[in-house]
């Protein structure tokens, strides 16, 4: 016996579309701006650069 495609899709179509309506309703926002972001990594790995430099005198 052949199993029918047809039921076998519906079935997958039916738990997938939940999951696609779920996951576009959460929208996350950021508490900063994307590049403020940058800027405070920039800052801390000169930072650590800076330190590192510094105390590698000899």
């Amino acid at each position: 016996m052949r199993p029918n495609l047809s039921n076998y899709l519906q079935v997958w179509h039916s738990k997938i579309l939940p999951m696609i309506n779920l996951a576009a309703e959460t929208v996350r926002e950021l508490p900063m701006p994307p590049f403020v972001y940058g800027i405070i990594a920039f800052s801390v790995l000169s930072l650590f650069l800076y330190l590192a430099l510094r105390l590698d005198r000899d």
